[in-house]
């Protein structure tokens, strides 16, 4: 988990194509434990709504689904 220059929390989703796709998930604050505690190679899965295109995919509004 990073926070941007905004301070907005995200996370960054490697693609199956190495560093060609990424896809930067923004989530709320009320899901910084849940984020704090992962680690890189962790699997997880998170919905949100596609922003649009800047060097990755940016998508507002996340959450983790179980």
């Amino acid at each position: 988990m990073k926070k941007d220059v905004l301070d907005k929390m995200y996370v960054t989703f490697q693609g199956a194509d190495f560093e060609l796709s990424r896809v930067q998930r923004y989530f709320d604050e009320k899901h910084s434990g849940e984020l704090g505690n992962l680690e890189k190679g962790n699997k997880i899965k998170a919905r949100g709504f596609v922003k649009g295109l800047m060097m990755n995919v940016q998508v507002d509004d996340c959450e983790l689904v179980k």
